[in-house]
């Protein structure tokens, strides 16, 4: 649906990394069942996760990253700062 080749290249390789990384930790999920019971993080609950933290991150690739969870609320007009 997107007419910008650039951009729809770059969702197709941000999709595929995303699921390099559930390939990743899955493995993790199923050896701690203590931690992550069984059904609790499924595929689609990995991916949205994902997202969430990655469209809040400073530096995405980069060794540099950085989480920033309240500067999201900087992209929101209804967040006010005194």
């Amino acid at each position: 649906m997107l007419k910008n080749d650039k951009m729809a290249q770059e969702l197709k390789e941000y999709d595929a990394d995303c699921w390099l990384d559930w390939d990743a930790f899955k493995p993790v999920i199923d050896k701690y069942p203590e931690i992550f019971p069984t059904g609790f993080v499924t595929p689609e609950v990995f991916v949205n996760s994902y997202a969430q933290v990655c469209t809040r991150c400073f530096g995405y690739g980069n060794d540099l990253a950085k989480l920033v969870p309240m500067a999201d609320n900087l992209n929101h007009s209804s967040v006010k700062l005194s």
